[in-house]
């Protein structure tokens, strides 16, 4: 478990610190270039060369033996139900390489690429290696088990560019190139109906009040899901009710969505546009709250989450105003010392440093307790495939 996440931390240091030489000095095109590829490079080496790491890591060993035998035109029209840019980067892989590898490589490449052209396409408004950070904090190692809904992922997070420059016909092509790695980026199409007025107070209020009580009509809503798949059969195999409310997401899910809350109005502030990603965010909750009644449903949730790599960076932008903040205190009037407390608590929420180190320090803890503590995702220990000697992949897959 050490060992493991030293690598992580080192891997991710190298990472973040070229990251920063990007984003803060002017570059020659060529030392641009040397830079960009020691931001990228860390991350897609150690997703590509990584052995049995991933709770779906064989059934892709699995996959790439099929696709590379049977590899024919009528294989990338059918496999997987019509999701043939895996299959077309699959063999690709193996033609660059000549094993599992190679397709492991181009599945990092494409990943790492997109989230970072997604994330660097706001760098006027926040900090890239921040949002690198939260990344690697978050969704970097969810890769490392689905494979090709996080390459979705990446895509429709690049995509949203043209959902804040209200240009559909482009982000619905992007929405058709990521539903061709993983058919559930379909549904992401309805994501630029969030931009309905987003200057208006009423509406977004009435959009956080469903998105809470969401939960209330889960059942109601699945049975309609599940008749109207009856009929275009895309999501067979997640078509049935098997409540389990397991809500354990709340422990993270929550203090994320209350501190851009806290922050919103300040957020807005800076550009209204931008409660398009914070209405995006607070779907996590009925996201969340479906996989406790269709297995697995929950994956849907990464799609919004990816969303926090933009908007929590923002909060350095933002200052509250004291008067507001004593509004929000005033519960606490009576204290002795009140005035002192609430001009720390001001300088910690107004305090770019301060705000970081909450931020880092969330981040952090979330990361030791997902994967380290629960192992989500199958991603400790970590081991490459230069230990394949010592468990040979045939047999394991045989």
């Amino acid at each position: 478990m050490i060992k493991t996440t030293i690598v992580y931390a080192i891997i991710f240091i190298i990472s973040l610190f070229f990251c920063r030489i990007f984003e803060k000095k002017n570059l020659s095109p060529k030392k641009k270039i040397i830079v960009l590829m020691g931001i990228m490079i860390p991350p897609i080496l150690l997703a590509s060369v990584r052995y049995l790491v991933g709770i779906d890591y064989l059934a892709y060993i699995i996959n790439y033996n099929g696709i590379v035998t049977m590899f024919s035109p009528k294989m990338v029209l059918y496999f997987y139900s019509k999701e043939p840019l895996y299959v077309i980067t699959t063999y690709i892989g193996y033609l660059l390489v000549g094993t599992f590898t190679g397709a492991f490589w181009i599945y990092s490449i494409i990943y790492i690429f997109f989230v970072f052209e997604g994330i660097r396409y706001y760098k006027n408004k926040i900090s890239i290696t921040l949002g690198l950070f939260i990344f690697y904090m978050t969704y970097y190692l969810v890769f490392f088990n689905m494979i090709r809904q996080m390459i979705a992922v990446a895509i429709i997070l690049f995509a949203s560019r043209y959902i804040f420059e209200k240009k559909f016909w482009k982000y619905f092509i992007w929405i058709i190139i990521a539903g061709l790695f993983h058919k559930s980026a379909y549904i992401m199409i309805f994501l630029y109906l969030l931009n309905y007025k987003l200057d208006s107070k009423r509406i977004s209020k009435i959009f956080f009040i469903l998105a809470t009580i969401a939960p209330i009509f889960m059942i109601p809503l699945l049975k309609i899901i599940i008749w109207f798949d009856g009929i275009i059969g895309i999501f067979t195999k997640y078509s049935s009710i098997d409540i389990n409310l397991n809500l354990k997401f709340l422990l993270y899910v929550v203090p994320t969505l209350l501190f851009i809350m806290f922050y919103r109005k300040k957020i807005l502030e800076l550009d209204i546009r931008y409660e398009l990603f914070i209405r995006i965010v607070f779907l996590q909750l009925p996201a969340q709250f479906l996989g406790c009644f269709v297995e697995t449903a929950d994956r849907i949730s990464v799609y919004f989450a990816i969303f926090q790599v933009i908007l929590i960076p923002l909060v350095l932008k933002t200052q509250i105003e004291e008067s507001k903040l004593k509004e929000l205190l005033f519960d606490f009037k009576k204290v002795t010392n009140f005035k002192k407390i609430v001009n720390y608590v001001y300088i910690i929420l107004n305090d770019s440093r301060w705000k970081k180190v909450i931020i880092v320090g969330w981040y952090i803890f979330y990361y030791i307790v997902i994967f380290i503590f629960m192992n989500s995702n199958g991603v400790y220990p970590y081991q490459t495939i230069f230990s394949m000697k010592e468990l040979p992949i045939d047999k394991i897959i045989k």
